[in-house]
């Protein structure tokens, strides 16, 4: 999925060999405004902007999450997610929270390209990573089957909500709630501070 602010759209690109691309199009002509093909591997991840900071950031199948300086769109750096990054890009409190194929999620500071921490899952991490600014939380499904809430600022687990597939999509932060679906073919609503069923 692409992102959008003031008029440009940012997009990630994957072509067959395989490779990629980061595009920035003008939103009302459709020109080419930018674009970057430095990316080595199927680009699937929703650009992460963080507006405040300055960064734009992608991952790819290649296990990196590339970062360019937003919104002059200079190359900044890349991190080794270890295998491929294919969620959205979520951004806060000056870092990028994502998972990766190798089982895990990360928090990378948006500033230097460093890792601040990491939590391992015992599956596929493809699921985006919702973050409730307001408890400091960081909620995440994976291949395991489990919905995992994580301490922004440290990655200690919170809690975790079992279900009956894999969580892949996004889970969405509302109120008290947490809003999720599995393969299981259920979607659930979790209580946000104890993973309770509601």
């Amino acid at each position: 999925s692409p992102a959008y602010h003031e008029g440009t759209v940012y997009v990630a690109v994957e072509y067959p060999a395989p490779s990629g691309a980061l595009f920035a199009v003008d939103a009302a002509t459709g020109e080419v405004i930018f674009s970057d093909d430095r990316v080595t591997d199927h680009p699937h991840s929703t650009p992460g902007i963080a507006r405040g900071l300055g960064t734009l950031s992608i991952g790819a199948n290649d296990g990196q999450l590339y970062t360019w300086s937003f919104p002059d769109l200079e190359f900044r750096w890349t991190f080794d997610a270890g295998r491929a990054v294919k969620a959205p890009i979520a951004v806060y409190d000056g870092a990028a929270f994502f998972g990766s194929w190798d089982e895990a999620v990360f928090r990378v500071d948006l500033a230097t390209g460093e890792r601040d921490w990491r939590f391992d899952a015992t599956g596929f991490v493809m699921s985006g990573v919702g973050v409730d600014p307001d408890r400091g939380v960081a909620y995440v499904g994976s291949h395991d089957h489990q919905v995992y809430a994580l301490d922004v600022a440290t990655g200690a687990e919170q809690w975790r909500f079992g279900t009956g597939g894999r969580v892949t999509g996004c889970p969405a932060v509302t109120g008290d709630r947490v809003v999720v679906g599995s393969y299981d073919g259920s979607l659930y609503a979790l209580d946000a501070d104890d993973g309770t069923e509601l």
